[in-house]
């Protein structure tokens, strides 16, 4: 297992359009892109000062798909919540900023699932490795 942070992001563009949020408060006014699957991305928290932030993301495009939801950030569309290791590079290079950076993201599990069985194709038990190996202890 190994975890990942989900941070607010937006692009530039969109802090142009709707103005930079610089709270909780601010940000659930704003339109949102966001990826739900079942109760996963209905509510994130954010440790502030000490103290647990419970932000139930607003739906108002809703999509099933992590790169979907980025695309459309990067359009300008909304703001997001997403995984930090899939927007670090737009980030650094100026296509998104980040939003609320004092607000510390809670790390969120990531697992493998695969089919137990007896036989495992060999490609499989390749790609585990290698996601234990990369990944986690």
């Amino acid at each position: 297992m190994s975890t990942q942070r989900i941070v607010f992001v937006a692009s530039p563009d969109f802090c142009q359009k709707f103005g930079t949020p610089r709270s909780i408060d601010e940000i659930k006014d704003c339109p949102s892109v966001t990826q739900v699957s079942g109760e996963w991305g209905r509510t994130h928290q954010f440790n502030h000062h000490g103290a647990t932030i419970h932000f139930d993301v607003p739906q108002h495009l809703t999509m099933n798909s992590a790169r979907a939801v980025k695309n459309a950030c990067l359009t300008g569309y909304g703001y997001s919540l997403l995984p930090d290791f899939m927007v670090d590079k737009d980030i650094r290079e100026g296509r998104l900023v980040r939003l609320l950076p004092d607000l510390e993201p809670v790390e969120q599990p990531i697992y493998a699932f695969y089919a137990q069985r007896r036989h495992m194709p060999q490609k499989i038990r390749v790609f585990v490795d290698f996601l234990h190996e990369a990944f986690g202890s």
